[in-house]
């Protein structure tokens, strides 16, 4: 199994530095992965009272830093971007980071921010679904055509191609029905994110199922999750323990299970969304590299 890490980017203490730093780290640790999230005008709620730095643009200056560590999102909210502007502008990043992102794609769940940017929150499943499919062509046909009910692209060119061929790994988020078909018809993966370990290998087994019925080799599963420390084992008496919660023996034990259920990577968000603190963040990451991280199946 490969680990990832939410970049602290999308925090009240988020920075420059901090940012930049914390991937420079998390790549010299070994981590397979950095992760950025995606929102651009969150709602008035204290939830998110952040900032939120955008990710594509994060990306470059991510890219520019590093030079093993996969960057992916988890997840940009496609309906948000015109697909046609995405294809182009996640191209160049294939292309300038030689092949390393990874394209984690939802539909959202802020009807606020929607409004906002002035996409019709109803229609995003069906968006979503086209500009995954222009996104693809614009990627893998030297004269892309296509046709769908918004999006109209004949007689151009666009260049350059990815640097990963036929185009970055598409991994699909969302854990409903919806989403977890259009990992399978339009992805080449599913990236779920904080479910109960029963409910995600059911998940993992539908998605496989779902793959087999149309004839499609399943893809990478990519499994979101926060975490935390506790000083003592769960008292089973007290109800079941929320998963990656726990001393590291437990949290071990649930990295045991999500690779048994089938998660090829784990990508990792310290203690969201309690955390208040840099440091607070820093340290939780650096107990996880130090305590649970050799320990986990790889």
């Amino acid at each position: 199994m490969r680990y990832g890490f939410c970049l602290p980017h999308h925090r009240s203490y988020a920075t420059r530095d901090l940012i930049l730093d914390t991937a420079r780290r998390g790549e010299a640790l070994g981590y397979d992965t950095i992760w950025l999230s995606d929102h651009i005008v969150p709602p008035l709620d204290e939830r998110f009272r952040r900032v939120y730095f955008e990710p594509l643009v994060l990306t470059g200056w991510v890219a520019s830093v590093t030079s093993r560590v996969k960057l992916g999102y988890s997840v940009l909210v496609l309906p948000y971007r015109n697909p046609v502007v995405l294809a182009k502008q996640l191209a160049t990043i294939d292309v300038m980071s030689e092949g390393r992102i990874i394209v984690g794609v939802g539909v959202g769940v802020l009807e606020v921010e929607y409004r906002a940017l002035g996409v019709p929150f109803h229609r995003r499943g069906r968006l979503a679904n086209e500009y995954l499919r222009v996104i693809r062509e614009l990627w893998t046909n030297e004269r892309p055509t296509f046709h769908g009910e918004t999006v109209h692209v004949e007689d151009v060119y666009s260049l350059p191609k990815p640097h990963q061929r036929p185009g970055p790994p598409i991994v699909v988020g969302g854990e409903s029905a919806p989403a977890i078909r259009r990992a399978v018809e339009l992805g080449d993966g599913w990236h779920p994110s904080t479910m109960p370990l029963p409910e995600l290998a059911e998940g993992i087994r539908s998605y496989r199922a779902m793959c087999a019925e149309i004839g499609r080799p399943a893809g990478q599963i990519s499994y979101r999750t926060r975490f935390g420390f506790r000083d003592a084992p769960h008292d089973r008496s007290t109800g079941p323990r929320e998963p990656f919660f726990g001393t590291p023996a437990e949290i071990v034990a649930d990295l045991e299970a999500c690779a048994a259920a089938g998660v090829d990577e784990l990508n990792i968000e310290p203690g969201a969304p309690w955390v208040e603190s840099a440091e607070e963040w820093s340290a939780l990451f650096d107990r996880f590299t130090t305590d649970v991280l050799p320990h986990g199946p790889r």
